[in-house]
């Protein structure tokens, strides 16, 4: 601030000297800090000269004095109205980036007394000129493209923003979140004010050429608002009279489809109760004319974005309860009904007589008949029919009771007959009287729509008070949530075990007289028919309904319950049931393994044993193993790249053994079953109770190939084979990436943790096999690669360096190892190893350099 003129108080903030001269103009001559409120106004022409000056200004000046006038002048004591006119002048941009810069410096506490005192103004401004756009100068704008750049780049931004930082202020002064600005009030006022805007510029001649520039600004703060996952608001919006087409500024499918949504549930939120005979009256009279004015035009887009729709009203959760039901599914047939877009993807004829839907012998059928028979063949399969939940397996039931009684031309040569008649008849053998009430329902519509319900009668549902009483009791009990259905799923089994005398031998003993008298019966009557039937009660439990923790079911369950916090009460609970039931379940190998694996082993290699968990080293390990085998390209990627991140030394050498492990039952070597006895050698090598290097193991792997080349050889299919070029030059590129690291690489930590890297890398080449072309391509390069720690200072290291050699002529041919012998970039090998063999210090190494120039003279002499 200019110190020089004693208008110029010091403040918060710096000016640019352009900006203090503007305010000087603008400012009454007298003194401002000894201005009173009465004195403190502008009059007309000072206003007009306001505008006239910052109309040719720079952006950067506009901003400096929009940050004056809201950082400033409220506490000299001017009139707000007076403010306000800067402001107008300074344009929407200056304003926005004002307001936020002043609110994220009060949301951190970075303010003194001055600008606190502004802060009342702000929110005025901001529940003025924001929020009530269509009575703010400041919203004027011409029309030019330039400015949709801006406005999509800046001024939107800007003003989703606020509520967030907003809500950050008012929590760091102590002040209560005003009403207005919580964030779905905020976003409902927003586009209320946009389309207010929109609609009057369009009904006004002289504001004709900011319409364009207004209706780019609408649409792009709705699907701003949609693709954030404020469709909840926008569909608020739209059914309280914003008359604007929602989809022009909504470019991708997906967030169409989550406005489509929106807006089919919204009524939901304001449904009243009512009859189940008296809904579709209701529906047809205050809804479906807007939804059909409002989503047609989304639907008749695209046959995919139609079917996907159908699928998420159909099987996406909360369930909900009856009502909410015979809605979404009276609502979805009615509308994909009137879709006029047929199975290619054109638009229909809009002057047909009909818009019911086909299915008999039309050359080209609707999207309706599409979605109808997707249902159809979901609902239609045992695996649906016996696994799926009650409540969902009811919502898609009335769909296709809905869909039936709107199609027409349906005859018995029709593949949707004849997947409806396998439905029915599958729910027919359910034992689950709710299932079976569904598919009978089905065949009454179905024998009406072929012209023989008179022929097809079910006494079972004429035992019911009404059509849909059974199903009504069950979706109220169960209002979307899954815990209830567990619980519902569990006593059925409880009731049916005490009947039939399967008890669980530490289930709760119940009874009831009517239980009793029921037994009676039983033991009276000797002409059972099930009585050939009954099983011996057996006596194994494995007590697995008395943990605390379920078994987990799905993969993503397991995830979520490795991230349980610490806190939590549950935690080491579940941990231990995750890590002991996750490699069945990754063997299994579940349909979201490729996406959950990736996740579950960046979980895994996090985990720490803070609870002293039993075998957790040894869990862990062997879930890690389980994972890399089952994924190998994507989990192996996630442990090469932790093997090299900052982590600990058990932590990078617990990712070297699961690459070791991963690649021998890869390539056949091991399997399943030996899994845990080796686990449990890696874990003595990874905590130093064993060395890195077994010597006396890795000569014999060696030396074994000259000895049984002429022997029995034992089939065994190479996996590993595609796999080896991706992790060895994996570790390759990661350790040149690295190399430099003194953390990874200084002293003995860094000698054994190279060690390890290079026995790896052993055994990456020979489980490739000798028979794949790009084996010996790895065996050269990790020959040239373990070449220069040949001099090394440590003993392991030196030996590794030996094993490298020794694992890698193992799989090449005479020929090639000729080359390598003579290569005269490795500085004589054989010198090298005999000099190894007399003189090296580590006996270990000599045994190898030894054994390794006995071989290669066979080779020779051969």
């Amino acid at each position: 601030t200019d110190q020089s003129n004693p208008n110029h108080r010091p403040s918060f903030y710096s000016y640019s000297k352009e900006c203090l001269d503007l305010v000087d103009q603008i400012l009454p001559e007298q003194d401002t800090q000894s201005l009173s409120p009465s004195d403190s106004t502008f009059d007309s022409d000072t206003t007009n000269y306001v505008t006239r000056t910052l109309g040719s200004a720079s952006s950067f000046v506009k901003y400096d004095v929009a940050l004056y006038v809201l950082a400033e002048l409220p506490s000299f004591g001017l009139q707000e109205h007076a403010n306000e006119d800067i402001l107008v002048a300074c344009g929407l941009e200056a304003l926005l980036e004002a307001v936020n810069r002043i609110l994220s410096d009060l949301s951190k506490k970075c303010y003194d007394g001055d600008l606190a005192t502004a802060f009342p103004f702000v929110l005025n401004v901001v529940r003025c000129h924001v929020l009530r756009a269509e009575t703010s100068n400041v919203w004027k704008l011409e029309n030019d493209t330039k400015k949709e750049v801006t406005i999509q780049d800046v001024v939107i931004p800007q003003i989703l923003r606020i509520p967030i930082i907003l809500s950050n202020a008012c929590h760091a002064m102590k002040i209560q979140l005003p009403s207005w600005a919580v964030r779905e009030v905020y976003y409902y006022r927003l586009i209320r004010s946009g389309c207010k805007m929109l609609k009057d510029s369009m009904n006004n001649l002289n504001e004709c050429s900011s319409s364009n520039l207004l209706h780019f600004y609408a649409h792009t703060l709705i699907c701003r608002l949609v693709a954030s996952g404020a469709s909840q608001v926008v569909a608020r919006a739209l059914w309280e009279g914003q008359e604007v087409n929602a989809w022009d500024g909504i470019s991708t499918d997906r967030d169409r489809l989550k406005l489509l949504n929106a807006i089919v549930r919204h009524p939901l939120s304001i449904m009243p109760s009512v009859g189940k005979k008296e809904y579709k009256t209701y529906c047809d009279k205050n809804f479906i004319p807007y939804l059909s004015k409002v989503c047609l035009s989304c639907l008749n887009r695209s046959q995919n974005l139609a079917r996907r729709f159908t699928l998420d009203i159909l099987f996406s959760r909360p369930i909900g309860n009856v009502s909410d039901n015979r809605y979404l599914t009276y609502t979805a047939s009615q509308l994909l009904n009137k879709c006029q877009i047929d199975e290619d993807g054109e638009s229909s004829d809009s002057d047909s007589e009909s818009t019911d839907g086909r299915i008999g012998d039309e050359p080209a059928r609707t999207v309706f008949d599409l979605v109808v028979g997707d249902a159809v063949k979901t609902w239609c399969q045992r695996h649906f029919v016996q696994k799926t939940l009650v409540a969902l397996q009811e919502r898609v039931t009335l769909f296709l009771r809905e869909a039936l009684l709107l199609l027409t031309g349906i005859t018995t040569s029709s593949s949707l007959v004849q997947d409806l008649v396998r439905g029915v008849s599958l729910r027919l053998e359910s034992s689950q009287n709710q299932i079976r009430v569904q598919g009978m329902k089905i065949a009454q519509i179905l024998a009406e729509k072929m012209g023989n319900g008179d022929d097809v009668h079910f006494s079972e549902l004429d035992e019911s008070s009404s059509e849909d009483e059974d199903t009504e009791h069950i979706q109220e009990r169960n209002q979307g949530d899954e815990e209830s259905l567990v619980v519902e799923k569990e006593a059925f089994s409880r009731k049916v075990c005490r009947k039939s005398q399967y008890c669980d031998p530490d289930a709760e003993y119940l009874s009831s007289d009517e239980d009793s008298e029921a037994k009676q019966e039983v033991e009276d009557d000797d002409t059972l028919a099930w009585e050939d039937e009954i099983i011996p009660l057996s006596l194994e439990d494995d007590e697995e309904d008395l943990c605390e923790t379920p078994k987990p079911v799905y993969l993503r369950d397991c995830l979520a319950m490795l991230q349980t916090p610490e806190s939590h009460s549950e935690a080491i609970s579940r941990q231990e049931t995750t890590l002991r039931h996750l490699k069945t379940l990754v063997e299994a190998k579940p349909h979201d393994l490729p996406d959950v694996a990736v996740p579950l082993a960046q979980q895994l290699l996090r985990l720490e044993d803070k609870f002293a968990m039993e075998k957790f080293d040894e869990i862990r390990l062997s879930s890690l193993i389980c994972l890399t085998v089952a994924e190998s390209h994507s989990v192996g990627d996630v442990v090469i790249s932790d093997i090299f991140d900052d982590c600990s030394l058990h932590r990078r050498m617990l990712g070297l053994s699961t690459l070791e492990q991963a690649a021998q039952e890869l390539c056949g070597k091991t399997t399943p079953q030996q899994r845990n006895m080796l686990v449990r050698d890696q874990l003595q090598k990874i905590a130093g109770k064993k060395d890195v290097v077994k010597t006396g193991n890795e000569v014999t792997r060696f030396w074994g190939r000259l000895k049984h080349q002429h022997g029995e050889k034992k089939i065994l299919v190479n996996k590993f084979n595609v796999i080896a070029p991706r992790w060895f030059y994996g570790l390759l590129r990661n350790f040149m990436e690295h190399k430099v690291n003194t953390s990874l690489w200084g002293g003995a930590n860094g000698a054994r943790l190279l060690s390890g890297l290079l026995v790896t890398m052993s055994w990456l080449v020979e489980c490739s096999g000798s028979n794949f072309p790009s084996t010996w391509l790895l065996a050269k390069d990790l020959i040239e690669f373990a070449w220069a720690f040949r001099t090394s200072e440590d003993s392991t290291l030196r030996e590794a360096t030996l094993v490298a050699l020794a694992s890698s002529m193992s799989v090449m041919d005479e020929s090639t190892l000729l080359q390598i012998i003579n290569d005269t970039s490795l500085q004589s090998l054989p010198e090298f190893l005999s000099l190894v063999s007399r003189s090296d210090q580590d006996e270990g190494c000599r045994k190898m350099a030894q054994i390794i120039s006995q071989t290669i003279l066979q080779v020779i002499n051969y």
